[in-house]
């Protein structure tokens, strides 16, 4: 193939390239390498068709032996460039591809169009690659290269700016690139561009330390762009530098920056570096106090400038504020890592350092020169060259006893005779040879008698050894000779605050301050200063010097924990105990092993109210202490206040084991007893608070005495006895030490009456001690007032009253004193005098009580209106006041409200216990219950009372506690006995009953006798007692029916059959006012006549009964009964004719429908019978009596049935527990043995009988488990009755041992039948 073919081969692949047929192309091109391997186009076009056909390794090959076949053309490099753009998220290309446009670079030099591009791609690849210094290499080049062409040129260096200036970190080398290229764009225009340029400038300036350039390019950004703060700043921040001696050029700008600062301030106020500058400039030309407010401000933060840390050490070590420079010169220090340059830094530590050491040892205490041995390192070549300081390290090793120390620096130092002298006197004072340390003191004054150290170290001598008017001469010349020094005049506060007189106190607080003047960081000075102000009642002085100490620092930085703890105890003074809580919270931030604090904060705790916190923190004061007293004590008293009673007595008794007699825990102890009796009687636990009185007198005796002059410990003891005046006077029996009712040694026992005897001496020994308290008066006059009720004794009352008199006379703007003269008024029934003191004390203190009383007075003067509005302001004033809502409760009585009297007595027994209204929602419990037992109209809200809200157990659970504070009331033990015989508590209704009897016995209320007496015969009679009820209706004077009809079933009970034939007898002749009555007791009569004559007495009576209108339903199903005995079939039908009115009545439907079924049954009817019974529940689904009667019918008579007998009795026990069923009307009589009179209601019998009825009809069909489930029920609801373990032990395995031990109390508590049973069982 020769060229010209080769030639058009090529042209027709390029054709083929540009009409993109790189397949094609790609054929012709292997046509020539076929024949010319090494054909540089053939090559290249190679290259590129591989490429766009996605063949980038054999693309990439052709290339590469394109360009080493010619590596001086062009085209070949251009391809392989094009393929790595291509190729470019390809990293592994990345190396090659720069080295490529580097060559493509080096061919097209000359192109300065070509080049300016490709080295911009270049750049752009290096960049990629983080190869900064070959980006910034290539840029430099590309510069070069258009160096002609100004615009391109311009841009290749904005573009080296713009890359170097996102650095963080740069080379020297591309450090002066950076200045080079900004050098060449900076320009005199005022441009954006142009002042960011300037910025970054300045910035790079200051990296390379050209500050004197830095400052020329600043001034000169000044002059551009006046209005600009940044050049000012830097002007500002270089002048903090160089005004801090550590820069080495002359300028003439810096001698006066006045113009910089005051210009930045202007447009910025609150810049930083203009206020450093301007604090450095007026430090550095004399005006030191505004130079060192401003660098002081300005160096506050979390990121402080250390040059102006450095100039403020500077000028605080110039004006002697030594105090300051032991701040600032550490803070500086601790910041001088940001200074780059080393000497800087070494030279700014070394004066640092210099600085500080002088400052300490000029404050001359012994913690500060102790510090000055770790600043001295590194300081040790200044020693000989620097006197002062190789004085001043003498003179500290000296006060610290190093004498080594003292003798390596005297071979470096050289010394005066008068410097050598006051040395070995120091070192002396340092050993403890006081006497050899003041006699070369003495000797050096007498050659410098104005040798200012010499006189300070002479008068802390004096001071020491208590020679204080020594010291005072000394103190003095040492002031006169150094006004500048604080330390003469700590000591002459010192000195004049020890006079503890008015002139002392007054020149001792201008010492503290003028000390404080001059070092605001000396803590005894403050500590003086504030003790003055407090003694002195300088409260609010007080307050801004510790405001202003504590302003100074943060309170973690424990610099004034002093001054926070005198702040707390100022606010604990003022009574701000908030603000006191917070002071000393801030002090335990700095110290927070400060006893002294814990101890404050627990008692500013406790003033706040927080007893919580307050406990807590006197537990840390105890842990920190163990043997701390105060703080035991505290914790016991706090818990006393808190409620917790039995815990602070353990705790006092504690303190008192180890300190028998130490009084507060005395005093304590009986306190908290006195609180706890207090909650006692408030919970009607009367003899629980006995107990702690008689305990709290023991110790309150003993304090009395350890201490008789305390007028506090009598009115303990007098207010103990008070305490128990409420109580009645069988429970109030206390044995109290012998010394308090005029024994000698032992304890006595002694009665109410005596007790109170006892609180009245108490009260005006108190007083012999304290007259003029009108608190002591005021418990005396309730003690007279007390004692005066107890005994009715008028003349005690009038005493009583005087007292009170004389309690408003001495407290008259206190309303409790008004109030209790108010209470006694009225006790003396001077109701115009009551009236007027309970306005009066409601016109000094609106308070609830005082409202009450005011109602119960208008009450009692028939004022009803007035006496509600009263009582209607007290519940206003306090929602829970008990007496306010008895009070609008009797308001209501009064006016005829009855509904809204009982709900209003109902709401206080919610409230809390209180005798007046326990006894009003007591009676009116009784009254409801008599009206629903006469069948009166009753209102509903009382019935729902009574029915739905536990009425009855409320109002007995009331009268109880009235009965236990009123022994003597014998109506209230009556109605107790009613409500508890209601609950079904029948032994503890007889008890109230006798006990209402041995009150009445005595009494001419024979009525009320005679009903109590029958009260407790019934009462025994449902107890089986029927001695002690037969002896009970013998006792009552004036029979009653009922009387009698209790006499005769109790007679009936004994069998004393002829006796109750007596008695009912007597009852229908004399007694009975009813035909109803009558036809009763002649059932009764017939039931009698049956047993001890026979059927046919018995019949002629029932015939008497039925022949009354009305007739007694009870003797018609009788003769029914006694029909089917005899087989009397007219008799039966009659009877069951005379039923059949009666067969709608909900107490004798079930009787009634189980002895028809039972008539069916006897002729031979069981499906009769049966179908009688469902169709008895069918009309009447709601009584449970028709329900449980057909399940015994069932269990009796269909034992295929017995499941479905187990239903109904379940259903029958289900509907009388929901049924409300009037008792009076409802009598259940049961089936089951032993079951009429079981359980406290008619309800409770009812669920027994159907639960054993059930468990009974499960056993039949072998359910053991079902009837397991019943029975166990039936045991938990009613554990004492002896048929419901019988039916449990039945339904167990008789090898188990609960079942033995059922069987056994079966057996020892059945009837005869039961207990044969469980014998033979076990």
């Amino acid at each position: 193939m020769g060229d010209k073919e080769i030639k058009s081969i090529l042209k027709e692949a390029r054709e083929q390239i540009k009409a993109k047929e790189f397949k094609g192309a790609l054929k012709e091109v292997k046509k020539v390498l076929n024949k010319d391997k090494n054909n540089y186009m053939a090559l290249v076009f190679c290259g590129l068709c591989l490429s766009e056909l996605e063949q980038p390794d054999q693309a990439l090959q052709a290339y590469k032996r394109a360009t080493e076949s010619s590596p001086d053309q062009l085209t070949a490099w251009e391809g392989m460039c094009k393929f790595y753009e291509k190729y470019s998220d390809k990293t592994e290309y990345r190396p090659h591809h720069i080295e490529c446009l580097r060559t493509v670079l080096q061919l097209v030099e000359s192109d300065p169009v070509k080049g300016y591009d490709v080295s911009s791609k270049l750049a752009q690849l290096q960049l990629d690659a983080l190869d900064l210094e070959g980006a910034v290499t290539t840029l430099q080049s590309q510069a070069q290269i258009v160096h002609q062409d100004q615009e391109k040129h311009r841009s290749s260096l904005e573009l080296i700016v713009k890359v170097l200036s996102q650095q963080t970190d740069l080379s020297e080398q591309l450090c002066s690139v950076f200045e080079e290229s900004l050098d060449v764009l900076l320009t005199e225009n005022n441009t954006v561009q142009n002042m960011e340029n300037l910025k970054q400038m300045i910035k790079l300036l200051y990296k390379m330390r050209k500050l004197e350039k830095l400052l020329s390019t600043a001034l000169k950004m000044t002059h551009l762009f006046p209005q600009n703060t940044y050049p000012l700043e830097w002007i500002c921040k270089i002048y903090l530098e160089w005004v801090s001696d550590t820069l080495d050029f002359v300028s003439s700008e810096l001698s006066d920056p006045c113009l910089y600062y005051e210009t930045l301030l202007g447009f910025s106020p609150h810049s930083t570096l203009g206020k450093l500058a301007k604090g450095a400039h007026k430090s550095v030309t004399g005006d030191l106090d505004e130079g060192i407010s401003l660098l002081s401000a300005s160096t506050e933060g979390s990121s402080p400038n250390v040059y102006g840390l450095y100039l403020l050490t500077q000028a605080q070590f110039n004006t002697k504020k030594f105090s300051d420079v032991e701040i600032s010169a550490p803070e500086a220090l601790k910041y001088l890592d940001k200074v780059k340059e080393k000497a800087t830094r070494e030279k700014l530590e070394r004066e640092l350092r210099l600085m500080n050491i002088k400052a300490l040892y000029q404050q001359g205490s012994t913690e500060k020169l102790e510090a000055v041995e770790g600043l001295v390192k590194g300081l040790n070549d200044l020693v000989s060259k620097d006197h002062e300081l190789g004085l001043i390290l003498m003179k500290v090793y000296s006060t610290l006893g190093k004498e080594e120390r003292v003798s390596e620096l005297k071979t470096v130092v050289s010394l005066e005779a008068a410097e050598s002298l006051l040395i070995e006197a120091m070192l002396q004072q340092a050993k403890g040879n006081t006497e050899a340390a003041k006699e070369r003191l003495l000797e050096c004054q007498a050659n410098h008698p104005d040798n200012f150290e010499v006189l300070i170290l002479l008068g802390r001598l004096s001071w020491e050894e208590n020679r204080t008017e020594n010291s005072l001469a000394y103190f003095l010349k040492a002031a006169k000779i150094e006004p500048g020094s604080w330390v003469p005049f700590l000591y002459l506060g010192h000195y004049y605050k020890s006079l503890a007189t008015d002139q002392g106190l007054e020149k001792a607080r201008k010492c503290y301050q003028k000390c404080l003047q001059l070092n605001p960081h000396e803590i005894n000075a403050g500590k003086g200063l504030s003790d003055i102000y407090r003694e002195t009642g300088k409260l609010q002085e007080n307050l801004t010097f510790l405001s202003e100490v504590t302003s100074r620092s943060s309170p973690a930085s424990g610099k004034c924990t002093w001054a926070w703890l005198r702040l707390g105890v100022h606010y604990l003074a003022t009574d701000q105990p908030s603000l006191a809580v917070q002071a000393l919270q801030s002090a335990l931030r700095g110290d927070s092993s400060d006893l002294n604090l814990w101890e404050a904060l627990a008692d500013a705790y406790m003033s706040r109210g927080s007893y919580t916190a307050a406990l807590k923190a006197f537990e840390k004061v105890l842990k920190m202490n163990p043997e701390n007293q105060y703080a035991s004590l505290m914790i016991a008293s706090i818990k006393d206040r808190v409620g917790k009673w039995q815990e602070a007595k353990v705790d006092y008794k504690l303190i008192l084991e180890n300190h028998p007699q130490y009084l507060p825990a005395l005093r304590g102890l009986g306190e908290c007893l006195l609180s706890q009796a207090q909650s006692y009687l408030e919970e009607y636990v009367d003899k629980n608070a006995v107990d702690c009185i008689e305990e709290a007198l023991g110790v309150l005796t003993t304090a009395a005495e350890l201490k008789p002059s305390l007028h506090g410990t009598w009115r303990l003891i007098g207010d103990c006895c008070l305490t128990l005046r409420d109580l009645p006077s069988a429970t109030v029996k206390l044995r109290v030490p012998s010394k308090l009712v005029g024994g000698t040694d032992g304890v006595e026992l002694i009665d109410k009456i005596k007790v109170m005897e006892l609180g009245s001496r108490s009260y005006i020994r108190a007083l012999n001690l304290c007259q003029d308290n009108w608190r002591i008066w005021h418990q005396l006059g309730i003690l007279y007032s007390s004692i005066g009720k107890m005994n009715n004794c008028r003349e005690t009352r009038q005493k009583a009253l005087s007292v009170m008199k004389h309690v408003v006379n001495l407290a008259p703007t206190v309303a409790a004193g008004w109030t209790s003269l108010g209470v006694v008024a009225c006790q003396c029934e001077d109701w115009a005098l009551a009236q007027h003191c309970f306005i009066k004390s409601l016109q000094l203190e609106v308070s609830a009580a005082a409202w009450t009383h005011l109602g119960v007075v208008y009450l009692h003067l028939g004022h009803a209106q007035l006496a509600n509005r009263a009582f209607k302001e007290a519940q206003n004033q306090e929602p829970s006041n008990l007496r306010g809502w008895a009070g609008q409760a009797l308001v209501a009585e009064v006016a005829g409200f009855r509904s809204e009297s009982m709900d209003l007595f109902r709401h206080c027994t919610f409230l809390g216990g209180e005798t007046e209204s326990a006894l009003g929602y007591g009676n009116w419990v009784v009254s409801t219950l008599k009206d629903l037992a006469r069948r009166e109209q009753v209102e509903s809200h009382n019935k729902y009372i009574i029915e739905k809200m536990h009425g009855v157990a409320v109002a007995a659970d009331s009268l109880t506690l009235y009965c236990r504070r009123k022994q003597e009331d014998s109506l209230a033990f009556c109605q107790l006995s009613v409500l508890f015989e209601r609950l079904g508590l029948l032994r503890r209704a007889l008890e109230a009953a006798e006990r209402a009897r041995s009150l009445l016995e005595d009494s001419e209320q024979i009525d009320l006798l005679d009903r109590v007496m029958s009260n407790i015969g019934r009462l025994n009679a449902k107890l089986g007692n029927y001695e002690g009820a037969v002896e009970a209706y013998k006792s009552v004077r004036t029979t009653s029916f009922y009387s009698q009809v209790g006499l005769a079933l109790s007679y009936f009970a004994l069998k004393q059959y002829q006796e109750s034939y007596e008695t009912y007898k007597s009852c229908l002749h004399w007694l009975a006012e009813s035909d109803s009555l009558k036809s009763d007791i002649l059932v009764a009569m017939g039931t009698l006549a049956y047993k001890v004559e026979g059927p046919q007495v018995a019949k002629t009576l029932l015939f008497q009964s039925c022949q009354m209108t009305p007739a007694s339903v009870r003797g018609i199903l009788a003769l029914c009964v006694l029909g089917i005995q005899s087989s009397d079939l007219s008799l039966i039908d009659a009877a069951l004719a005379e039923m059949k009115a009666h067969e709608n009545d909900p107490r004798h439907a079930h009787d009634i429908a189980f002895l028809r079924a039972s008539v069916m049954l006897l002729k031979g009817d069981m499906k009769g019978a049966r179908r009688s019974l469902l169709r008895a529940v069918h009309n009447h689904p709601w009584l449970a009596g028709l329900w449980r009667v057909v399940s015994v019918f069932l269990l009796l008579n269909s034992k295929s049935e017995a499941s479905s007998a187990a239903a109904f009795s379940s259903k029958a026990g289900a509907i009388a527990q929901e049924q409300n069923t009037d008792e009076r009307n409802f009598k259940h009589t049961s089936i089951v043995k032993g079951f009429n009179n079981f359980g406290s209601n008619m309800k409770s019998q009812m669920n027994a009988e159907s639960l054993l009825i059930e468990s009974l009809c499960l056993l039949s069909i072998g359910d053991r488990k079902g009837a397991r489930r019943a029975g166990a029920k039936l045991c938990h609801l009613y554990p004492d009755l002896a048929q419901a373990w019988a039916i449990l032990s039945a339904s167990g395995e008789k090898s188990s041992v609960w079942v033995k031990k059922s069987l056994e109390f079966v057996q020892s508590v059945g009837d005869g039948q039961l207990s044969s049973w469980a014998a033979r069982q076990i």
